[in-house]
């Protein structure tokens, strides 16, 4: 068994006194302990490394781990404990279509339609991707 990925996992059934015998539940009470000291995200490849370390030994480990009280408890501490704030910009105010009409107002065909393209979107409330039309179909 690899120690740094077996070895927590051992430590963890025995602090809690679990038998060592991979069982749904004992996998989806371990991926809740895990999601609340590592990244949510990590867990998944975390619970992996010890499923391929536990193989040998307990031949099952990876159909319980691929079984749905484990995959959905996953996905529920994902959600659960996702971590990080999406990173966004900031909208665009009324203050940033004056910029950019003024800097975009120069008659060409293509300025024309990027400003209305834009103030469209931005009155409409819908993303510029919703009115574009990638150049190559791939």
């Amino acid at each position: 068994m690899r120690p740094h990925r077996a070895g927590g996992y051992l430590t963890f059934f025995k602090i809690h006194n679990f038998p060592i015998d991979p069982t749904t539940d004992t996998l989806s009470i371990y991926v809740i302990f895990m999601a609340h000291h590592i990244e949510p995200q990590s867990v998944t490849s975390y619970l992996l490394g010890i499923c391929n370390s536990l193989e040998p030994y307990f031949p099952s480990v990876r159909a319980i781990r691929n079984g749905a009280l484990v995959s959905r408890t996953l996905a529920g501490m994902k959600k659960l404990r996702g971590g990080r704030d999406p990173k966004r910009k900031r909208p665009l105010t009324e203050q940033d279509l004056m910029v950019i009409l003024d800097h975009f107002n120069t008659g060409s065909f293509n300025d024309l339609l990027f400003i209305a393209m834009l103030l469209t979107a931005f009155h409409d409330l819908l993303r510029v991707g919703e009115l574009t039309m990638p150049d190559s179909p791939a």
